[in-house]
């Protein structure tokens, strides 16, 4: 028992810092974070439920037990990997998947209320009922995001693991629950150890899953720095190491584009850029970006050339540049320098200081004291 209730104390820990860092950083994806801050406020909801069964009613399973915390997670999972995948989802929907969850939270409360004891015909029902269709709602979600993600190329590492890691804690639940179904006639009387080495190994599960969603937190943190991309990334470019990048940019004087289909494409791209805001993606690359236009992907490299004189990154990050300067002209208090960066679609700090810093000539602090010394 004692180990349990480590176990939990552990897990609410856990759970309460990704809060707290949930609340510092700045996602692009607004209902990504939302869904997130959803399951993470049921997660410790259910965590201090068990908690507090266990520490006053731990001769009683059936109020514990008969909870149906198992029919949220599956939902949740569908939510979470929706909204990284559109970064929208619709209520209806998301309401249709919650609908099992609060129909037989409804009928526990009824329990409660009427005061159904867990002996009688009607809790072995319900919780015949439950466990049943627990494993198959989690079996269900598991399968289902596994595909999702396996089509997902935006996921990458500590994001990817959490995920992983919430279908893998999915699948081994629904097996636990499966062998209650066909190990126990009686789901009450019969169950107190294996629900209390079950919950062990849950609680356990869901303990590492919980320290991969903080790594990913952790990553996004203003200031923090990503040390795959640092990594990978070159030495910070001096002004001239850009101006000579984009003189190495393949001349498109002899582009098989006429002048006026030319000038109809960077009319296009201007106001896609303008009305879409494409740049504060992070991922953004050149071939989503032509995709996006409608637009083959070299034509798109030739108005580039042709009709802006940039390259792709130079042209992507003037752009982050520009709406830094912007947001910074009305920067509110609590919004640091790099929460700015962040917002504008840079991905690390390095990033965002080193063409801040080849386009205006400055760190993003000297220009924003310069504009409030304007101001």
């Amino acid at each position: 028992m004692i180990e349990f209730i480590v176990i939990i104390l552990i897990d609410i820990g856990l759970v309460l810092i990704a809060l707290f860092l949930l609340k510092k950083i700045t996602l692009q994806n607004k209902v990504f974070k939302q869904v997130l801050t959803c399951l993470l406020s049921f997660l410790l909801f259910h965590l201090t439920y068990v908690l507090f069964c266990k520490l006053l009613f731990a001769e009683n399973n059936w109020v514990e037990d008969s909870a149906p915390f198992g029919l949220i997670y599956g939902p949740f999972l569908y939510l979470l990997i929706s909204s990284v995948r559109s970064k929208s989802f619709s209520r209806k929907r998301m309401i249709a998947h919650l609908s099992p969850f609060v129909l037989f939270l409804i009928v526990l409360i009824f329990f409660f209320a009427f005061g159904v004891d867990s002996t009688s015909h009607l809790a072995e029902m319900y919780m015949t009922v439950l466990y049943a269709l627990v494993p198959v709602s989690l079996v269900s979600y598991s399968l289902w995001g596994l595909i999702l993600i396996h089509f997902m190329e935006k996921i990458k590492g500590a994001l990817y693991l959490f995920l992983m890691y919430f279908v893998l804690l999915s699948s081994v639940l629904s097996f636990y629950f499966f062998n209650i179904i066909l190990s126990y006639d009686k789901l009450i009387s019969d169950s107190s150890v294996s629900f209390n080495h079950g919950g062990m190994m849950m609680y356990s599960f869901l303990a590492f899953a919980l320290v991969f969603l903080l790594i990913y937190l952790l990553q996004k943190l203003p200031g923090s720095h990503d040390i795959q991309r640092d990594e990978k990334e070159r030495p910070p470019l001096l002004r001239t190491d850009v101006e000579e990048k984009k003189k190495e940019t393949p001349s498109y004087n002899n582009t098989c584009l006429s002048d006026d289909i030319l000038v109809a494409y960077e009319q296009k791209l201007d106001e896609y850029m303008e009305a879409h805001s494409p740049w504060k993606d992070q991922d953004l690359k050149l071939g989503r970006l032509a995709e996006n236009l409608n637009m083959q992907r070299h034509h798109l490299t030739q108005v580039l050339n042709v009709r802006k004189k940039k390259n792709f990154n130079y042209y992507i990050n003037e752009m982050r540049v520009n709406h830094v300067c912007k947001l910074m002209q009305n920067k509110k208090e609590g919004v640091s320098v790099e929460d700015v960066g962040y917002m504008s679609g840079f991905n690390s700090k390095s990033t965002y200081y080193r063409w801040f810093r080849e386009i205006k000539q400055m760190t993003p602090a000297q220009y924003y004291e310069l504009t409030k010394e304007e101001v």
